[in-house]
């Protein structure tokens, strides 16, 4: 990919969105290849119609669920992206359908969707964690994060001040010591998994049909 496309990539993603109510029009094809480009009004919607990309306007008919600020470091001339129906928006290889060069679940924001993970990676010290908004227009980092911990618990900051821990996780009631509400829940299947190179947390819907997510709101609150 060229220097001048890829500074085109960048500047596009650095105002894009992933919206759960589709209101402007639509491409409608849920791939974007090199040398394609939204304009204006135009989106992208995954293949269930579940999620779509667009430039960003706040707005209270939608709910935005993911922006970004991305660079790549890669040189391959051919990479084409794809909206996920999980809400994942990826870079992948041309002719590839499962090599992700970068994906959006990897850099999450204020909102954690069903199959993304927090947590956080021994080899490439990188973490995953949730980020408030500095105001409901504004996704630039706020002032509170939802932080994995070394020893299979979270941690909500604000800023350099804890102010709640999860407690440590229980494998046995699938739940955090200290939210043990957790265990009551029929909706969301929660599960910590972790190795010599990992550990995360994540959870799946056992109703795959229904919409889902978990927001750190910008007062330091998660809800879903």
């Amino acid at each position: 990919m060229s220097t001048i496309a890829k500074q085109r990539l960048v500047l596009l993603v650095l105002y894009l969105c992933l919206l759960y109510l589709k209101v402007y029009p639509s491409l409608a094809v849920h791939t974007i290849n090199e040398n394609q480009s939204l304009c204006r009004d135009q989106t992208v919607a995954s293949a269930g119609g579940i999620f779509e990309l667009g430039f960003f306007q706040s707005s209270e008919s939608k709910t935005s669920i993911w922006s970004a600020n991305w660079t790549s470091s890669s040189t391959s001339a051919s990479i084409h992206s794809l909206l996920l129906d999980s809400g994942n928006f990826v870079l992948l290889k041309a002719g590839s359908t499962s090599e992700f060069l970068w994906q959006s679940f990897d850099f999450p924001t204020h909102t954690w969707l069903p199959g993304s993970r927090l947590g956080f990676s021994i080899v490439s010290q990188q973490t995953q964690i949730l980020t408030s908004w500095k105001s409901y227009e504004d996704p630039a980092p706020g002032l509170f994060s939802l932080n994995p911990g070394s020893t299979a618990n979270h941690m909500l900051w604000n800023r350099s001040t804890q102010y709640w821990t999860s407690g440590l996780w229980n494998e046995s009631s699938n739940s955090f010591s200290l939210v043990p509400e957790m265990r009551l829940s029929y909706v969301y299947n929660f599960s910590y998994g972790s190795n010599k190179n990992e550990g995360y947390f994540t959870y799946s819907l056992y109703d795959p049909k229904r919409i889902a997510r978990f927001v750190l709101s910008t007062s330091g609150q998660v809800s879903s």
